[in-house]
């Protein structure tokens, strides 16, 4: 429960989406939500700036749970 709030990226050789969940589909209890997907070859630039991207989305959602 704790770990629910960690952003999750993924950086992948996949080419193509295989068995992604769609809205309105029931979500499997051993699926892990991904928050950003990448595919290699991944520029450095673009690596920084999805992962400070995630970290200040996270920053956002600590903060609105901490509110509450």
């Amino acid at each position: 429960e704790k770990l629910r709030e960690i952003p999750i990226l993924i950086i992948t050789g996949m080419r193509e989406q295989i068995a992604f969940l769609f809205p309105g589909q029931p979500v499997h209890p051993s699926f892990v939500p991904v928050d950003e997907l990448i595919e290699k070859p991944v520029e450095p630039n673009l690596l920084l700036e999805k992962v400070s991207t995630l970290l200040k989305m996270a920053e956002e959602r600590k903060a609105q749970i901490d509110k509450n």
